[in-house]
């Protein structure tokens, strides 16, 4: 074989790889169910599904979802936040126990500006090389038919503000009362 075909079999391999990782990644991501259970997850992709083939949801939102994920760390924890628009219910996953709470309009109109005032700043951030024992986070947003995601680690560099805000509203809407 030449060293050209050779090149190009590697390449073809290379790629072949980071489609299955890809692939990998997206399938582990928390999925939502609205039915309460001991096995409850996040919902896949973020699509609510709009009642009564309105546009609009229940809690009067065009399409609002969202995913948020922490995980890693020295104990290696997974915990995951979900809401849709659709049935209003915030899912928290935090040790394998679920809890789930009724957003109200009012927290849900307020998370979603906060969400919207700094929808352009989601992006993947890196951690820093050589770094270690970090949480991942990453937040997937649904509005209005458009998908947004940000992801950044507990040692990466330059994460705005807003983020890091995004990520505060979503863990306060999602606490105790």
């Amino acid at each position: 074989m030449s060293i050209s075909k050779s090149n190009n079999y590697l390449s073809l391999q290379c790629v072949l790889v980071i489609l299955l990782f890809s692939t990998a990644v997206f399938n582990i991501a928390p999925r939502h169910d609205s039915y309460a259970s001991t096995t409850m997850s996040c919902n896949e992709g973020i699509s609510p599904v709009i009642a009564n083939n309105s546009s609009t949801s229940n809690s009067g939102f065009d399409s609002f979802a969202f995913n948020y994920s922490k995980s890693g760390g020295l104990r290696s924890t997974h915990d995951a936040i979900c809401y849709s628009s659709n049935d209003g219910l915030v899912v928290k996953i935090n040790n394998k126990s679920v809890t789930t709470k009724q957003l109200s309009n009012s927290a849900a109109n307020d998370l979603q500006q906060t969400i919207m005032k700094n929808i352009h700043v989601f992006n993947t951030y890196r951690p820093t090389p050589g770094s270690a024992d970090y949480f991942n986070y990453t937040i997937t947003i649904l509005l209005n038919g458009s998908k947004y995601r940000g992801s950044w680690t507990d040692a990466s560099s330059g994460v705005p503000t807003g983020l890091l805000e995004v990520r505060k509203e979503i863990e306060r809407a999602a606490s105790n009362p």
